[in-house]
This record gives structure tokens, sequence and C-alpha cells, in this order.
């Protein structure tokens, strides 16, 4: 199966509206991926490479083990069956056998290259209403007639939101709509909203709950 790799570039981030931008930000992809980080420190909420230690607990030892832990980003029409399928055959594709629990010794005998791979048990599909749809025209018509004409319009966002449950229960369009200032540091140290991106939020939510119908043509 054939794979490529490339490092991060800055101009993956540039339709990135948020301040400071993320790594993990790639709304245009039309492609399935992951990305790997190995932190400084161990932390139980990023992904990273484990193989050995650092610091004062370094040692001269020949490690024979290696853990990595990662997450998708999916597209539309990629499933989490499919991905594991796909991960599992590249993965023996590169000559390792695979497990599901620790390999016993005969195992290890037998295999040169071992690999654990565990799944865990949620994983769901990605979501895009394209900004053509008449539903996204009704959204677009009820902000610009509240006086909001430069909008940032993006088909995917780089977050995980499990809105793909709505999806398969309603089968409607979605569309996000954020109202959070560009620095507010989502999801990291001092997460903050500013008082008048809330106000304007509840402007803005009522003017959609009020109007939107009259926007909207199928």
């Amino acid at each position: 199966m054939p794979s490529a790799r490339a490092f991060s570039n800055k101009t993956w981030l540039k339709r990135d509206p948020q301040r400071p931008q993320s790594i993990w930000w790639l709304t245009d992809a039309e492609f399935v991926g992951f990305r790997l980080v190995r932190p400084v420190e161990e932390q139980d909420n990023l992904k990273g490479i484990r193989s050995g230690e650092v610091g004062p607990a370094s040692r001269n030892a020949i490690v024979t083990t290696a853990t990595a832990a990662f997450g998708y980003r999916m597209v539309p029409n990629h499933t989490p069956e499919l991905l594991k399928k796909l991960t599992e055959d590249h993965i023996r594709a590169q000559g390792y056998h695979i497990v599901t629990d620790d390999p016993d010794e005969a195992t290890r005998r037998k295999h040169a290259r071992v690999a654990k791979v565990t799944w865990t048990n949620y994983g769901y599909g990605a979501v895009r209403t394209p900004v053509d749809h008449p539903a996204s025209e009704a959204v677009i018509g009820v902000m610009k007639d509240l006086g909001y004409d430069d909008l940032i319009l993006i088909p995917s966002s780089g977050g995980s939101l499990p809105i793909w449950y709505f999806k398969e229960a309603l089968d409607v369009p979605l569309i996000m709509l954020p109202i959070a200032n560009y620095d507010n540091n989502q999801h990291a140290e001092n997460e903050n909203i500013r008082i008048h991106n809330l106000w304007e939020g509840i402007e803005i939510y009522g003017a959609m709950i009020a109007t939107y119908g009259q926007y909207y043509k199928k």
C-alpha cells in the first residue's frame, strides 16, 4: 500500500481563523491521514511516541519496544472501520506481524517484527455541508441581513466534534456557527470568550431562530 510522509507546512494554516493557529488545522484536505506528535514531557491529553526514557531516567540500554498513539481526523466517505483496515494493512506491508495482546516468546521468535495494535471503542465519521448548499446560503443570508458581510466560510473544521451522530439520526445538513473571539485560546490555558462576542452571539442565534426559514429554499 503506498504511503507518503511530510512535515507540517505553514501554508496549510492559511485558512485557519484561530489565534494562535492550530497545528491540527487542514480544512481543505480531501485525503485521509494522521499526524504524530512527540511531547517534551508525557501528557495524558496529548498523543505521541514513547521509547525508553529521557533526562534523569535515561539509561545506556538497547530499547526493544516503542509505543505510538495517534488519532485520525477523518474526511467524508471514510469510516472508522475502513481506516482501521487500511492502517493494519499498511503496518503489515512494512513487514510486521500484528497481534492484539502482548506477544509471547513463541511469537517473538517466529516473527522478526511484531506490532501490537489496539483500538478505542469509539469513532465516528466526518460531516461536510457544501458552502453553496441551500442551508448554508440561508445562514449566510441571515448573517448578511444582520450586517456581517465579511464572513469566513470554510467547508470543514479541524476539530473532531461528534456531529456525525446528529447527521446519522436526523439526516439533515449541519452547519457550525461559532461566535468565540479568534484569540480565545481554545482548548488551552486561559481559554476565554469576550463579553462582546457573547452578546453578539445572543443576537445572532436569536435572528437564526426567528428568520432562518425565510431564507431557506429547498
